[in-house]
Order: structure tokens, then C-alpha cells, then sequence
């Protein structure tokens, strides 16, 4: 292999001028021999350079890390690229890596600190939050696939579709647990470390906060949501849902009774009329407030 036969001086040139924020390029060099991971590993500021390539790419901890005080980002980073960043849906792999850079690039301005996120209040005075374009393409098993006696954890309940033109069937879907980049992207853009989740499928009283120390993840958002997918919803929200939804509802095949017991849980709403995009409403005492926007 040529990386064996240059001398080790041009294969650290070669590592060099590949930016930080490539992450691909720079695991694929670091699995590539013992000689280039040999450069990676002997760098002073190893471990440095690993969480700068991870945050610039917008991929940080996932909720069980919360307890460890020192993540290994190179192991994260490997982890991340041999499960994902091949991927080829627009919503993940290099695609998601090159978003998640040019949203991280548009804000740098607006990050205090690097590796901290920003504590969003309403006297926050940068530019508009962006939410994650990804929750517009991420769905959850229709109420059909689940009852009291078959629940799945969110890892294999959300995914997202290889064919947005075909047919919503098992064999068109790929779940969360085989999309790591997606599931560590930052939930916003500046990353933020509190969330107001607001009217969510457009009723007023489900309001969901979120604060933490680190910040905040695609993957904590999807907990919030699927934490409530299967609650019974009240009769008056349903009726209100059904009223400002009705050009939904008109195309289905089935009686006013049969659609409201699809309706009765938040996963028979979202089966009925996908999440189009996480919108910012305003900024709050809380934090961001987000809300759903819906088909």
C-alpha cells in the first residue's frame, strides 16, 4: 500500500491539508494503515482534534454518555463513519455531514464557546435558530405495528424512508439504530442546551421542556415525541385536530368513528399526517420554542 512506501513526513502533509471538519476523509486515513493512524494517535492534541472534527460536523453525545466525564470522539467518530457515513440517503451519510457543516459554519458567530452549547433565552441576540432539516423525513411505525403487547424502543420505532416514492412498508425503512449521524446531529442550529417543544400536533396543552449541560440532539427530540406517541389524547383535542386537519381526513376511506379511533394517540396523528419540518416560534424563558409543522 503507497501509504507504506511515503516517507512518514507527506503522509503527515497529506493529513494536514485535509480540513478538520472532513471527517470521512479522516477516518478512512486513520483505518487505512497502522503508519497514518500511527500520526493520528501520536499528535499531542489527539483527542482535541477528534472532538473539533465531531462538533464541526454537528455530532455530539447521545443521552446514555450523560454519566461518562471523557467520551473517546475517535472512537465515536470511527463508530459514527463505518455504520453511516456511506450512507446514501439525502438524509444521512456524507449528505448529512456536509449540512450539518454548513449550518455549524453559518453560526460559528453566535458560539461563545467551542464544544459548549448556547443557553438560548428571550434576550438571545443572534441570528434565527435553525431546527434540523432531518425531522421533516423521520417517521414512526404507523399505530398498526404497535399495541400493549409489541412496543419498540425509539431506536427501531423512528426511520426514515429509502423511497420516498414508494410504498411506506417495512422493507422501505431503515431505522434509527442504523443511522448514528443522524441520531447524534445537533437538534438546532446554534446547538442549544434547552428546548420548549410547544403545541405539539396543535394541541396547546402538550408542552415538553428540556434542559441539559450539553447540547441537545435529533435523538433527545425523538425521545420527547415518542415518550407520548401511544397516550390516549382528550376527546376535545381530537375533535379540534379533526376540524383544522379536515382536508386530511376527506381522502380516507373510512367512517367518522374509524377516524377518530385512529386519531385517539398522537402516533394514529402523525400515521394520518406526517411531520413536514420542526419550525422556531420564538424565543422563551424556557429556551427556543419549537413546534411541528405537519402535511
Amino acid at each position: 500500500m503507497w501509504s507504506k512506501t511515503l516517507p512518514p513526513e507527506v503522509l503527515l502533509i497529506t493529513k494536514n491539508h485535509i480540513p478538520v471538519s472532513d471527517l470521512r476523509t479522516h477516518v478512512c486515513l486513520y483505518l487505512s494503515s497502522p503508519v497514518f493512524a500511527a500520526l493520528y494517535d501520536s499528535d499531542p492534541h489527539a483527542d482535541r482534534f477528534w472532538t473539533r472534527a465531531c462538533w464541526d460536523c454537528g455530532i455530539w453525545r447521545l443521552p446514555e454518555e450523560d454519566l461518562a466525564a471523557v467520551v473517546d470522539w475517535r472512537l465515536i467518530a470511527v463508530d459514527c463513519i463505518q455504520k453511516d457515513g456511506f450512507c446514501k440517503h439525502p438524509q444521512c451519510g456524507e449528505a448529512l455531514l456536509e449540512y450539518n457543516r454548513e449550518c455549524m459554519q453559518e453560526v460559528e458567530g453566535d458560539i461563545d464557546e467551542p464544544f459548549q452549547p448556547v443557553h438560548i433565552t428571550e434576550e438571545y441576540g443572534g441570528e434565527s435558530l435553525i431546527p434540523h432539516r432531518a425531522f421533516g423525513k423521520i417517521r414512526f411505525r404507523p399505530e398498526s405495528e404497535v399495541n400493549l403487547f409489541n412496543r419498540y424502543d425509539l431506536e427501531l420505532d423512528a426511520y426514515l424512508r429509502k423511497d420516498e416514492s414508494s410504498r411506506d412498508v417495512e422493507d422501505n425503512r431503515t431505522y434509527l439504530e442504523e443511522h448514528p449521524l443522524l441520531a447524534r446531529s445537533f437538534a438546532t442550529f446554534v446547538p442549544t442546551s434547552s428546548i420548549f417543544l410547544v403545541d405539539l400536533a396543535g394541541f396547546g396543552r402538550s408542552q415538553y421542556k428540556m434542559e441539559t449541560w450539553r447540547p441537545i440532539t435529533v435523538y433527545d427530540v425523538l425521545s420527547i415525541i415518542h415518550q407520548s406517541l401511544d397516550k390516549g389524547l382528550f376527546v376535545d383535542d381530537v375533535a379540534d385536530y379533526a376540524n383544522l386537519h379536515e382536508s386530511c381526513l376527506q381522502g380516507q376511506p373510512m367512517s367518522l368513528g374509524s377516524v377518530f379511533f385512529k386519531l385517539r394517540t398522537l402516533r394514529g396523528i402523525f400515521t394520518m399526517c406526517p411531520i413536514i419540518r420542526l419550525e422556531h416560534a420564538e424565543n422563551t424563558e424556557y429556551g427556543p420554542a419549537l413546534s411541528f409543522d405537519q402535511q
